[in-house]
């Protein structure tokens, strides 16, 4: 019968190791949560969350692996689960290289050795993520006023807030602030070598936050932690939830969010727990945060380009945006370029002409920028982004389909004396305009034109009391 070893993280950060017999450490890792084992560490430290598991053959083996685990300090446990083979070499103790490798050693040297043939990056694939995994991206980026002019010649955005210093100056601001779409989408392309390279798709997003304005000349720093890992019944994918976040060089957050992303795995035995984190439906209001600085008292509304204040929104209208832009090949592969998004799905023709598509596709984040700057026309006052409460990639986009959008005022904040916030539903189609808001029909199955579904909190002027 197989086994494995797993370690648990308890509620006040010490590590369990144990071991079992069986197939499924999350299942072992459920009983300890359900206070069957009175007598175990784990017990007063309940709720434990499953942090690292390795499986083996038989189950002396793991009982010898569990011992030798048990023995080691918490940076060389944390160094395992991390799988940072370099540091756990440094901290290791206690063997001279003579004698036999235990299996649990060959079994580390196997996977080390899988990971460090080569000097290039092959990416991650399912089973080399583990929860509680904390991955520091490279490439820290320097923002300047050349990535937000490209931005909005890739987008069309047409924004106000971000478009002239004097203008965002009359709103208490130092200079016009990046667009929070575009830090965003950067912030997401550090992350992409070490979470999504082996992606097959980009499924959601969650709790994101905008918490700090970002300025060209601004350098972002990203880091994410596994959160959540799903295996998918097919044996060939599955699911990592990752929470992410971008910080300023002066260490302040900048923006954080969730996400899941479907991986391939690279072979079929693979240990993970079944289910995902349970995420927050929508950001709350109390947790959004205005730029600081930021008041619409001198918002110049003949400038930004439409009079409508917080105030002309109400619950449940629906704003068809009227105008399209068709997607091009050199385009969406020039903004994905500019986020410094690496995933293979978007630019290797020679693979993708075999995949389920039998083309690339078009980076999720180009459709979700592009919708928003086509919600300029209906929603101009709401430039800035606070939050991003859910978001779903429906269908993919292709180079030469045509994108139209559609927005749903959900709900309404008041933040400040000026300054109020509306809860927007975007949904953007392809090749279909939005006059007859496309959705759901009444079984709750999406349109088959519909591409995006992004619900987000914008700051949007107050009228005058």
């Amino acid at each position: 019968m197989r086994a494995f070893v797993y370690i648990l993280r308890c509620a006040d950060g010490s590590y369990y190791t144990g071991s079992h017999r069986g197939e499924d450490p999350a299942a072992r890792a459920a009983q300890h949560n359900a206070g069957a084992y009175p007598e175990a560490w784990t017990f007063r430290r309940r709720p434990v969350e499953l942090v690292w598991a390795q499986d083996f053959d038989r189950v002396d083996e793991a009982i010898a692996a569990e011992r030798q685990i048990k023995g080691w300090s918490r940076a060389k446990k944390e160094a395992l689960m991390g799988r940072d083979w370099n540091e756990l070499k440094r901290l290791a103790k206690g063997r001279t290289g003579q004698g036999d490798a235990t299996a649990f050693e060959r079994a580390l040297r196997r996977d080390r050795a899988g990971r460090t043939m080569t000097k290039s990056n092959p990416g991650n694939f399912f089973e080399d993520f583990q929860l509680g995994q904390v991955m520091r991206h490279a490439t820290p980026r320097t923002i300047t006023t050349g990535d937000v002019s490209l931005y909005t010649a890739l987008t069309g955005s047409r924004y106000a807030l971000f478009s002239a210093d004097t203008f965002a100056q009359a709103c208490g601001l130092p200079q016009a602030p990046v667009d929070p779409l575009l830090a965003f989408h950067i912030v997401f392309g550090k992350t992409v070598p070490d979470i999504s390279l082996n992606a097959v798709a980009n499924l959601g997003y969650a709790e994101g936050l905008f918490l700090a304005a970002v300025y060209p000349g601004d350098t972002l720093h990203a880091t994410s932690e596994v959160i959540g890992l799903k295996e998918n019944s097919n044996g060939k994918t599955g699911v990592v939830h990752v929470r992410t976040t971008g910080t300023n060089q002066r260490g302040e957050t900048a923006l954080s969010y969730a996400r899941w992303v479907m991986v391939n795995r690279r072979g079929a035995d693979a240990l993970a727990p079944k289910k995902g984190p349970k995420l927050a439906v929508v950001v709350d209001k109390a947790d959004l945060r205005a730029p600081y600085g930021l008041v619409f008292d001198r918002y110049d509304f003949d400038l930004a380009g439409a009079p409508h204040v917080y105030e002309d929104y109400a619950v449940g209208e629906k704003i068809d945006h009227v105008d399209g832009m068709t997607v091009q090949e050199a385009e969406h592969q020039i903004a994905t370029r500019l986020y410094q998004n690496t995933a293979k799905v978007h630019f290797d023709f020679l693979q993708q002409k075999d995949s389920r598509f039998g083309k690339r596709l078009v980076y999720g984040g180009v459709a979700i920028s592009i919708a928003r700057a086509l919600a300029f026309n209906g929603l101009a006052n709401a430039a800035y982004m606070l939050a991003i409460n859910a978001g779903r990639h429906v269908n993919p986009l292709f180079a030469w389909d045509t994108v139209y959008a559609w927005s749903e005022v959900l709900d309404k904040a008041e933040l400040t004396p000026t300054v109020g916030a509306l809860r927007l539903r975007l949904v953007a189609t392809k090749n279909v305009p939005c006059a007859e808001h496309p959705w759901k029909d009444a079984a709750g199955e999406y349109d088959p034109a519909v591409i995006l579904d992004f619900d987000y909190w914008a700051a949007i002027p107050r009228g005058a009391s």
